[in-house]
């Protein structure tokens, strides 16, 4: 990304702010979902917003850039600004959704392929991520009842 462009919060709770990212996702053919909490943008020198990311809760999710930004590497800033503010937040176990064809710039990125289907791609940011989940169910269930398999 260039020297004309800079990255800021979009503040969500001003209607402006919010208004400009709707109106940016839509351009994208995306929309501006209701439970986003959080929003970073690329902004140009005329504060026009030509990129952007956004949580909700460890989602990350309503990723756009324009077409004048595509190749110069503008997701990884968005990335780094919501990986460090989902942080702050204690959300440690991040994930993407994204279409299919898009998940090698997440993963170019650092993030990791959890699973796909013919459309999408989930994406998450911990290597260890399928063991931690499967250690999580086992370790929430029951212990086994020795005397009740004997009987059955």
């Amino acid at each position: 990304m260039t020297d004309n462009y800079h990255l800021g919060e979009i503040l969500l709770s001003y209607p402006s702010e919010r208004e400009k990212l709707r109106a940016f996702l839509a351009e994208n053919k995306l929309q501006c979902e209701p439970d986003l909490d959080t929003a970073y943008g690329i902004f140009d020198a005329n504060e026009n917003l030509v990129g952007c990311g956004c949580a909700a809760r460890s989602l990350l999710k309503c990723f756009a850039v324009s077409e004048k930004l595509r190749g110069q590497n503008a997701l990884g800033p968005l990335l780094s600004a919501l990986i460090e503010n989902r942080f702050q937040r204690g959300y440690f176990d991040l994930f993407v959704i994204t279409r299919r064809e898009k998940a090698t710039l997440f993963s170019s990125c650092g993030l990791r392929l959890l699973a796909e289907t013919g459309a999408l791609a989930m994406l998450e940011n911990r290597p260890d991520g399928p063991e931690r989940f499967a250690e999580s169910v086992l370790t929430a269930l029951p212990p086994h009842d020795k005397k009740r398999s004997a009987q059955s």
